[in-house]
């Protein structure tokens, strides 16, 4: 995009919710932002709408801190169905802009619920 951004007040933007495990591009775009915001190093513009990794996923207050259409464009009654009727990391991805190590720390090849089924007195 470089040579086509030459002329004067050429913005790019990259525009994401969070990936998943593949998603190494804009993850890492997210991450060289953050550290230049957090060097003071300007020539850009970062602007994040996730929530803070220990947010309570349920809690409308948490999705009304990272999501500003709502209350506007969508409604409290359709992401607290989809927080319903979702895996709890695809909301946590999807809606709260979590990365997978974040929305699913752990748990990427047995599942948690499937985990803590299996459990038994003796184990």
């Amino acid at each position: 995009m470089r040579p086509a951004m030459m002329t004067r007040d050429a913005q790019l933007w990259i525009v994401s919710a969070a990936g998943n495990e593949k998603s190494a591009y804009f993850q890492r775009k997210v991450q060289e932002a953050r550290a230049r915001l957090e060097m003071g190093i300007g020539g850009g513009c970062y602007i994040g709408y996730s929530a803070p990794d220990d947010a309570d996923p349920g809690d409308p207050a948490t999705w009304r801190a990272c999501m500003p259409a709502l209350g506007i464009t969508v409604s409290e009654e359709t992401v607290a169905t989809d927080y319903q009727d979702m895996e709890i990391s695809e909301f946590r991805r999807a809606y709260l802009c979590q990365w997978p190590d974040v929305a699913k720390p752990g748990w990427g090849v047995i599942g948690q619920d499937a985990w803590g089924a299996a459990a038994t007195e003796a184990s």
